[in-house]
């Protein structure tokens, strides 16, 4: 099962703590369970008038909510990595040295190129042809392939935290600078 973008929408209503009263968001948050179930805590109907004084209120003729749900430090990583991918974009450049890199927009990958690799303030001028957006997959494909300077490849560990990470922005460059 895949988490879809309905899933991380309920986990973000939840933030705060959320009483669930629709058979829809009740699947929602089982599936989003079944997943992971460190994402969500579910609070039963017996303690959540602890949590909602609405439901503290109901005697049991009312309709009642089908649980609780606050979300959980881990969910709210998943989230964040979520929300973190769907905004960051991959850039590569080839002249005059090869950069992958992550960057909000194309003027924010400009910056980090001109910054990082060229190591110049004076190369303002890309051509179209000289930067272009590649696919997230692409990237994560063309990152996975970095070998620290001994030519060993990365471990799954370093790649996925530092693909994810919205501040590490160069992932590959010229191994010749």
């Amino acid at each position: 099962m895949k988490l879809e973008q309905k899933h991380i929408d309920l986990m973000k209503s939840c933030e705060s703590g959320a009483t669930i009263w629709g058979y829809g968001d009740a699947l929602l948050a089982r599936e989003i369970q079944k997943f992971d179930p460190s994402f969500l805590k579910f609070i039963g109907n017996d303690e959540l008038g602890k949590y909602d004084p609405e439901v503290e209120k109901l005697t049991g003729a009312e309709r009642m909510p089908y649980f609780g749900l606050i979300l959980q430090p881990d969910g709210m990583a998943y989230v964040e990595r979520w929300e973190g991918e769907r905004t960051m974009k991959f850039y590569e450049i080839h002249d005059p040295y090869y950069a992958l890199i992550k960057a909000t927009d194309k003027a924010d990958a400009e910056k980090v190129y001109i910054e990082s690799v060229a190591d110049t303030d004076d190369y303002e001028n890309f051509q179209e042809d000289e930067i272009r957006e590649v696919e997230r997959d692409y990237a994560l494909v063309m990152f996975s392939q970095i070998q620290d300077h001994d030519g060993t490849c990365a471990g799954y560990d370093f790649i996925s935290k530092a693909f994810h990470d919205p501040d590490f922005k160069l992932l590959k460059m010229d191994g010749s600078l």
